[in-house]
């Protein structure tokens, strides 16, 4: 059975160690060379269920939404380092450079990642990008080794997730314990052509199974990466894109004291380097300027079945840390912040009535921020939900899903999250949907202190009279599976009041040194049309194509959404029986034109551009697979068409990798 959200994954102590090159590969590739004889066979695709648009299982033609499924395959067919590189080719998502040092984030729909709720087995991943300013940090401390799919929910999922979730929700499920031991290795190194850097290496590593027959169960995980930096081509004293270098593993224990009820307890560790080097908000000294972040998170969990009943509970605290240092006395480091989370959440499902599938629940939540220009060196606010749900089968081929979500804050006080969705089969092949829903979004402590300021590369205020986002969202699809060819077309609207961005208001012409507001959009307005195609030809041949227009407005000023691309899409071209056992794959990925804006009425148009990637891969022995690829084959760089970018994709880059799986 495909794993559930509400599984916990493990969580652990790291490493001190930390390479700093590619010679240990030859020693790894060594290593699951040995491995061959133990190797077992690939693992059989698993059924369609995902659960996390209703936190019960469904079949994916049943869920009441636009659900996209990355499954273990997709995830081995391709050379994804890290959660956000895998999901980054999907229907309605797009990456947005958020600015300098190439770093990027996922945005759903022209809602940026803001709005976007990262699940790791349900539970919610410390949204950093709000703290810590437009980051991408919640994305590579899980090794993919150990994910067994990923769901992205697009459209939002207030009624059951409350704040964050207005955008969607990406739900990372890692492989459950099964009933023997198993374990995969992957190991991945690669060079830039350009001589600025950019080299990589990566080796995560994933084991679970039984200790005590099927009473006690072992999970284990490890992750080390790096990345070097690169140079920025017309001045190589500065960096491009930044370097990073990732150490992180988990660890847990799963108890099942008698058949139908689980207890999992785990942790999670991990810390993470990010460098650059830069000048001084524009200008002199040159220094390097390196972040140390640091994350843990400590879980305890439930399962169980009482008669018709199913429970779920989940107690957790998380905590992040950022600290900022220079190599230069006459530049002083950003100001340290740590976030810390206490989170219990739980909800009953059961059947009614034969036709209704009834959940409730509930969720408390209490954020604590750290930083020294608040007011006591801290801050804290909690969030108190109740939720329920109901699954309804009015005919055997239509299901109406209702639900609602009531939250209660300490800035804001009560928020109420309605959906509607209704599913209809017109017959084996083809299936119609489409709903409604009202998604929220509260001001961050941070966005609301007057007294709150961040001086790095770019500055931002905090804003007192800051007001909860709030959206009404429409869709309306269609999708065929016929087998050999499946096709989806969704078409979808957010209607957003109060919409929270960031208004330049100093230097807004500076490569760094801007300073932003937070401030509301009264309305605004995101409206487009989804749209996939799988084809599965003869010979092993599979296409894949996703196309996604997107109209993204500021109805207040009445002019374009800063930062959305017109249209984005991805197209991919795998053979799996390929002469001498080859599996070559080509993919594609295009970004349209977007608009930025600076002081005044200054506008920036930046053009579209494509990336194009290839590569192959091999089964040297049973479980073992041996591949080669090129990213980014033309050398495109964004940076290169448009200095207003502010952001780089990077240059042409050779790789090899080498994974391992086996029972």
């Amino acid at each position: 059975m495909a794993a559930s959200s509400d599984l916990a994954v493990p969580r652990g102590p790291i490493s001190s160690a930390r390479p700093r090159s590619l010679s240990w590969l030859a020693a790894a590739v060594a290593a699951l060379l040995a491995a061959a004889d133990a190797a077992a066979e690939p693992v059989a695709e698993l059924p369609s269920l995902v659960v996390t648009a209703t936190l019960t299982e469904r079949d994916l033609r049943d869920a009441p939404g636009s659900v996209t499924v990355i499954t273990r395959e997709d995830l081995d067919a391709t050379p994804a380092r890290d959660v956000f590189d895998a999901v980054r080719e999907a229907p309605g998502v797009t990456v947005s450079g958020v600015g300098l040092s190439g770093r990027r984030v996922v945005n759903i729909r022209g809602l940026d990642s803001k709005h976007v709720l990262l699940l790791n087995d349900g539970r919610r991943v410390t949204a950093t990008d709000e703290y810590i300013g437009h980051s991408d940090y919640g994305y590579a401390w899980v090794p993919l080794t150990d994910v067994e799919r990923i769901e992205i929910v697009r459209g939002p999922l207030s009624a059951l997730y409350g704040t964050d979730a207005m955008g969607g929700v990406i739900n990372v499920i890692t492989r459950p314990v099964g009933e023997d031991w198993r374990g995969a290795v992957r190991v991945l190194g690669g060079l830039t052509d350009h001589g600025r850097g950019g080299d990589e290496y990566q080796l995560g590593a994933s084991v679970s199974g039984p200790l005590l027959d099927e009473r006690l169960g072992l999970k284990f995980s490890a992750l080390s990466a790096r990345v070097d930096d690169t140079a920025l081509k017309s001045d190589p004293s500065l960096t491009e894109v930044e370097g990073k270098d990732v150490l992180a593993a988990t660890g847990s224990l799963t108890f099942v004291p008698v058949p139908g009820h689980r207890i999992e307890i785990g942790a999670l560790g991990g810390e993470e380097e990010r460098w650059r080097e830069t000048d001084h908000r524009g200008g002199p000294p040159i220094h390097t300027s390196s972040y140390d972040l640091y994350r843990s998170q400590y879980f305890a969990s439930y399962r169980g079945e009482v008669g018709p009943a199913s429970l779920a509970l989940n107690a957790y605290r998380s905590r992040f840390d950022a600290k900022n240092r220079t190599d230069d006395p006459a530049v002083p480091p950003t100001t340290r912040q740590n976030l810390l989370e206490d989170i219990i959440d739980g909800h009953v499902t059961l059947p009614i009535l034969e036709r209704h599938l009834v959940t409730v629940g509930g969720e408390y939540r209490e954020e604590t921020l750290e930083h020294p220009a608040l007011a006591g060196g801290e801050d804290t606010a909690d969030n108190r939900a109740l939720f329920v749900q109901d699954e309804w089968s009015l005919l055997d081929d239509l299901i109406l899903t209702l639900g609602m979500r009531y939250d209660d804050q300490r800035f804001f006080g009560s928020e109420t999250s309605p959906r509607a969705y209704l599913v209809y089969h017109l017959g084996p092949q083809w299936t119609l949907r489409g709903g409604y829903g009202q998604g929220f979004k509260a001001p961050t402590l941070k966005q609301l202190s007057p007294e709150y300021s961040f001086a790095g590369a770019h500055s931002f205020r905090g804003n007192p009279d800051l007001r909860p986002e709030h959206s009404d969202n429409y869709e309306l699809g269609a999708s065929y599976d016929g087998g050999r060819i499946a096709a989806t077309l969704t078409l979808f609207r957010n209607d957003i009041d109060d919409l929270l961005a960031n208004l330049c208001v100093e230097n807004c012409d500076s490569r760094v040194g801007r300073v932003f507001e937070h401030i509301n959009i009264d309305r605004a307005r995101t409206q487009g049309v989804e749209s996939s195609l799988a084809l599965t030809l003869p010979r092993g041949v599979e296409l894949a194509l996703d196309y996604t227009y997107l109209d993204a407005r500021d109805e207040t000023n009445q002019r374009r959404l800063a930062g959305r691309p017109r249209a984005t899409g991805a197209i991919r071209v795998t053979w799996d029986q390929a002469p001498w056992g080859l599996k070559p794959q080509v993919r594609a990925e295009y970004t349209g034109s977007q608009v930025l804006y600076g002081a005044g009425t200054t506008r920036y148009d930046l053009p579209d551009y494509t990336l194009v990637h290839f590569n192959v891969r091999k089964d040297l022995a049973r479980g073992i697979e041996f591949g080669l690829g090129v990213e980014n084959l033309t050398d495109e760089n964004p940076l290169e068409k448009s200095d207003d970018f502010g952001y780089s994709e990077r240059g042409r880059f050779f790789y090899a990798s080498l994974q391992a799986q086996f029972d």
